[in-house]
């Protein structure tokens, strides 16, 4: 618990520090600054006028929710409850490591032919299946884990980059880095919380000798029940709060320019 804490407290400082150090960009040359210098308030300003945004930055925050419930215990689980060793857990890691760079390219070049949305999908279905195969691990289907670290490596070479491609649909440029900075700092709180909350359930199903409502359950099969159907919902979502304007969006445009 206190790793999964500390490794959340890290992420959020990180993504204060990208936070500010984006705030406090600067062009060299001082025309160039003065003419593209936005204020802080002007971005939040427009970031709160714009309704697409917002919805992206709240599925952010459901998605933030169901990953704050699951990234960090699981390392916990390999090794104390599935009792691997701690060579073979980092074998699996290496080997993710090296497969989502194998990935990156091709996964670069299907979110180009397809689009990033489609590129996006694909990333997210991979990981709520990652959060379904959590749900059946067990010491018995310990093996479980290896598809799940590998997905989740794979997964990650598609997540963020297209995440940011979509959001840059979203905003003037001038406003890009100061709020996707906002929106990256809200998430991580988001799930710096997520985990601090998803830590003390932890604790008190294994108090309780792993069991829950008189079912023998692993504390991390049990957030994996909560985390999986929240990830559905936020998929759901945004296919309906994001995606369907987005395009619409882009569909007049297209429209626009043929008149």
């Amino acid at each position: 618990i206190v790793c999964a804490a500390v490794s959340a407290m890290t992420m959020l400082i990180i993504n204060v520090a990208n936070f500010i150090s984006l705030m406090m960009i600067k062009d060299e040359s001082y025309e160039a600054r003065e003419s593209m210098r936005v204020k802080t308030s002007e971005v939040i300003e427009h970031i709160f006028s714009n309704k697409l945004f917002l919805r992206f930055t709240l599925i952010g925050f459901i998605s933030a929710t169901a990953g704050g419930m699951i990234g960090g215990f699981v390392g916990i689980y390999k090794i104390k409850d599935l009792a691997m060793s701690i060579f073979l857990v980092n074998v699996i890691n290496i080997l993710a490591d090296f497969l989502r760079m194998g990935v990156s390219r091709p996964f670069a070049r299907y979110s180009q032919k397809y689009g990033y949305i489609k590129g996006l999908q694909l990333a997210e279905t991979m990981i709520a299946v990652c959060y379904a195969l959590i749900i059946f691990t067990t010491p018995k289907t310990w093996w479980l884990v290896i598809p799940y670290t590998l997905l989740t490596a794979v997964s990650a070479a598609g997540s963020y980059q297209n995440s940011f491609n979509i959001a840059y649909t979203l905003l003037p440029q001038k406003y890009m880095a100061q709020a996707m900075a906002i929106r990256r700092t809200a998430v991580a709180i988001v799930q710096f919380i997520s985990a601090l909350i998803a830590g003390k359930v932890l604790s008190i199903i294994q108090t309780n000798g792993n069991m829950i409502f008189g079912i023998h359950i692993y504390a991390q099969q049990f957030l994996a029940c909560i985390a999986l159907p929240l990830y559905i919902i936020m998929i759901v979502l945004q296919q309906k709060i994001v995606i369907e304007p987005l395009e619409k969006r882009r569909s007049e445009d297209v429209e626009e320019k043929i008149v």
